[in-house]
């Protein structure tokens, strides 16, 4: 296991459009550190960087020490003792299971090696190393594709959009397995994708990237929570931006008074954040003097939650209960503000 360490990377094509923008990211030994952006924002440059298969025109990358990119300075991408799954998975179609996997082992392991069989078994395909990648499922050739990565024993492993040729109902699935994997084995990964789900389950930290720098650096809860700006706000996940008129540690919204996670100094007006599952919602006539009364305009039951769509003084919020829903299109309701603390963001001139 090895830490990385990015340091003020630049990259552009063609001299002209700049992927990188002094990018600085960190993931410590046997760490996941989740690459999180929109497409085209260089999270998969950032990557293929950390892998040498792309020279920046600036910055450094360090793993365990060791300097592998820097200026008249880099390594070669098979000499960096680093596995990478492709966002196609890359299986050679005319190698069996065993063959691929053994593809990145020296040349005289590469048909034959105990390393295969426990690759295999580590993804649990033991047994199928005379399977042809045709005959596997889209979730088993993702597995044979992680376990080529990690056969060769790498102090750092690079996932490029390791689930979005699967299916949505398997996506879960081999999602979760792949974590199990990355927790056995400890080594340290950096993944790149852009799934906030998928970012949030899998990474120890979340670095969010946007036009080629990063926004923001931090654990899932943090990205979430108390995001840096009202751009990354919206990104990872649904969010009400509620008008208020704030001083000190406290705002008034439309649902009520609300406080905030940072001072406001004097009184401002600004805008604050509050995630849907951080609204309650009752029908009128329970609790009646608690919230304040909206009209539910939508309601959207997913199994596990509801989330309904309510009016209040011309604004639509969106409000989400671990329940099935309690109340129908046309309904009144009685809304107010159930979390912790908010943030603000200044008000757009």
């Amino acid at each position: 296991m090895g830490d990385v360490r990015v340091s003020e990377v630049s990259k552009t094509f063609d001299g002209v459009i700049a992927v990188l923008d002094g990018v600085s990211v960190a993931v410590d030994a046997g760490d996941t550190l989740a690459l999180l952006g929109p497409s085209g924002c260089g999270k998969t440059t950032l990557l293929r960087v950390i892998a040498g298969l792309e020279v920046p025109d600036a910055g450094t990358v360090t793993i365990a020490g060791r300097t592998l990119t820097s200026p008249g300075r880099v390594v070669p991408p098979e000499k960096r003792r680093i596995g990478m799954v492709f966002q196609d998975w890359a299986l050679f179609p005319h190698l069996n299971v065993g063959r691929n996997v053994g593809f990145g082992l020296p040349r005289g392991e590469r048909k034959s090696s105990p390393r295969i069989d426990e690759a295999l078994e580590l993804v649990g395909l033991g047994g199928l190393a005379d399977r042809m990648p045709a005959t596997l499922s889209g979730g088993q050739q993702q597995r044979v594709a992680l376990a080529r990565a990690i056969a060769p024993r790498p102090s750092v492993l690079l996932l490029d959009e390791p689930f979005s040729n699967l299916d949505a109902s398997l996506r879960a699935q081999v999602r979760t397995e792949i974590h199990q994997l990355l927790v056995e084995l400890g080594v340290t990964t950096v993944f790149v994708t852009h799934d906030q789900d998928e970012a949030f389950v899998l990474g120890d930290r979340v670095a969010v990237l946007a036009d080629g720098r990063v926004v923001q650096v931090g654990e899932p809860a943090e990205i979430y929570q108390r995001p840096a700006t009202r751009w990354l706000a919206g990104f990872v996940g649904d969010a009400n931006f509620i008008a208020a008129d704030a001083a000190g540690d406290a705002a008034r919204t439309l649902i009520g008074t609300v406080p905030l996670s940072s001072p406001v100094g004097g009184g401002s007006a600004v805008e604050v954040l509050v995630r849907p599952e951080e609204i309650s919602i009752v029908p009128v006539g329970v609790d009646a003097s608690d919230g304040v009364e909206a009209e539910v305009e939508l309601v959207e039951f997913v199994g596990h939650d509801t989330t309904y769509l309510v009016r209040l003084d011309g604004e639509l919020l969106r409000v989400r209960r671990p329940s099935a829903p309690v109340l129908a299109r046309g309904d009144r309701a009685r809304i107010g503000f159930c979390g912790d603390t908010v943030t603000w963001f200044p008000t757009s001139p």
